[in-house]
């Protein structure tokens, strides 16, 4: 299974369109969609197919084919601010899996609060595998807060 998770930073049909054709994704998790609304033509139209099956929320989209998500049949979605929650079990075997989008916000206090929902969803999940992706908005060093205003201290 092909998943590809990219930060599309404003939606941009032809690009999303040509990665899926090119690469025979399977699902794609995209963050930062700047959409308000999104509707099945649209889908359809990332997708480059008629049969699509998509989840959405505020500035995340899941799209998969009916085959993909006939695989994995689902039994949870959860839809909170920043993420989108897939949970599920392979029809193959009857795994669990669970599949996370994240579009963490800037400010640290809203993005406790989505970690630790996840961490809630995480803890009343019973195993099984797990794959979160998306955009963490994280940094490794204080170099790369070009352009940000931090106070610092008093």
């Amino acid at each position: 299974m092909k998943i590809v998770t990219y930060n599309i930073r404003g939606l941009k049909w032809a690009p999303v369109r040509k990665l899926v054709s090119k690469e025979q994704v399977d699902m794609l998790c995209l963050q930062e969609t700047k959409k308000e609304m999104i509707d099945k033509a649209l889908c359809q139209a990332l997708w480059g197919e008629a049969e699509v099956k998509w989840e959405s929320s505020q500035q995340l989209i899941m799209l998969g084919d009916y085959c993909v998500f006939g695989v994995m049949k689902l039994s949870k979605t959860v839809k909170g601010n920043g993420f989108i929650y897939l949970e599920g079990t392979w029809a193959g075997d009857g795994g669990k899996v669970t599949i996370v989008n994240i579009y963490s916000p800037c400010d640290t206090a809203s993005k406790r609060i989505l970690w630790d929902q996840v961490r809630q969803l995480r803890a009343a999940n019973n195993g099984g595998l797990w794959c979160i992706l998306g955009d963490f908005d994280c940094i490794r060093r204080p170099s790369e807060r070009v352009g940000v205003c931090q106070r610092m201290g008093g």
